[in-house]
């Protein structure tokens, strides 16, 4: 039986799931915590966000955040350990630095009643329901993880083509999707995509430096 496990879990790179688990978790932790120790929400409504329309059916790509990153983070695994590190630690900093914001400065948004009760209204009425503090907007953690997905997609040759497409159309969908099912504020969106960007970049830079530094002391 020992065998077996440590068969499956080298297989199925067990050692890189602990991780992605272990990143959602931490995640997972820090936002029930700065909801709970930070309910001062504060409202930062722009004129941009009276014009941008509540669109239900952007609920679909709302979601995308939930199994999307792991998925993408995990076959990553296979086809680059490096990018598969630079990913995980990027985007845990980014949340991180998010959660940070949320206990000094929270910020609640203001949504919208549904009155319909089709599909895509009961979905959002859903979504809401589960998220009734409205809290943990400033910046977007799904921004940052649509930018993730965008990043995973990019030069990733070991994806098939067709998963690059749908992971860059599925990360800007992620990013636009806060604002119109009304998550998210359009400041919001900007702060988490700049948040991820620098992140990535950051850590992008750091590791460059990491293994030039080890090339140079062989």
């Amino acid at each position: 039986m020992k065998n077996k496990l440590s068969y499956y879990y080298k297989k199925y790179n067990g050692y890189y799931i602990l991780l992605i688990l272990g990143m959602y978790l931490l995640k997972l932790i820090m936002y029930e915590f700065s909801c709970n120790i930070n309910t001062n929400g504060h409202l930062i409504h722009m004129k941009i966000d009276e014009l941008i329309p509540f669109c239900k059916y952007f609920v679909i790509l709302y979601y995308t955040y939930y199994w999307l990153p792991p998925l993408l983070l995990y076959l990553t695994s296979y086809t680059d350990t490096k990018k598969f590190y630079r990913l995980l630690i990027s985007a845990t900093s980014a949340c991180i630095i998010a959660n940070i914001c949320y206990i000094t400065y929270q910020v609640q948004m203001v949504r919208p009643e549904i009155n319909g009760n089709d599909f895509f209204d009961l979905w959002v009425k859903f979504t809401y329901f589960f998220d009734p503090q409205a809290l943990n907007c400033f910046p977007s953690v799904h921004a940052v993880m649509g930018v993730f997905m965008i990043i995973a997609s990019y030069k990733t040759n070991k994806f098939p083509k067709w998963l690059q497409i749908a992971s860059f159309i599925s990360g800007i969908g992620c990013i636009l999707s806060t604002v119109f099912i009304k998550q998210h504020y359009f400041i919001d969106v900007v702060a988490g995509v700049f948040l991820m960007s620098i992140a990535y970049v950051i850590t992008l830079f750091v590791d460059k430096k990491i293994q030039k530094k080890k090339a140079t002391s062989q």
